[in-house]
């Protein structure tokens, strides 16, 4: 009987075995994806703080994906996250960065960039 349970659970055994093995591996066929301290803004001016946080004194982060043009200029930024979310740090960061210039390594490139809002 025990061994009926076995065979019975062997397919299962190997799809969890599959996975795992699947999950191990994922980062190196991922490769490395730029990330935010790879890159600098090279030109552009600053985010103005969201008036009501800045009235609240909340502080704020948020993370982003950006792409930019052969010239690393940006042409796309998406939020991705915002924290904490409701404070319009992100439209803010959005705005802002429609101006930026990278510095050239990263030209036509897709990566995540975080910004943060600091009260000082």
């Amino acid at each position: 009987m025990r061994a009926h349970l076995d065979q019975a659970r062997a397919p299962l055994m190997f799809l969890r075995a599959l996975l795992l093995a699947f999950l191990v591996a994922l980062p190196a066929w991922a490769g490395t994806a730029p990330t935010a301290e790879q890159f600098r803004r090279a030109s552009g001016p600053l985010p103005t703080y969201p008036t009501q946080a800045l009235k609240e004194g909340i502080q704020g982060v948020v993370e982003l994906k950006v792409t930019t043009d052969a010239q690393s200029r940006v042409i796309q930024v998406v939020v991705l996250d915002e924290t904490p979310a409701g404070n319009e740090f992100g439209r803010h960061a959005v705005d802002v960065m429609k101006y930026w210039t990278f510095e050239p390594a990263a030209a036509g490139k897709t990566f995540s960039y975080r910004m943060t809002f600091r009260l000082r």
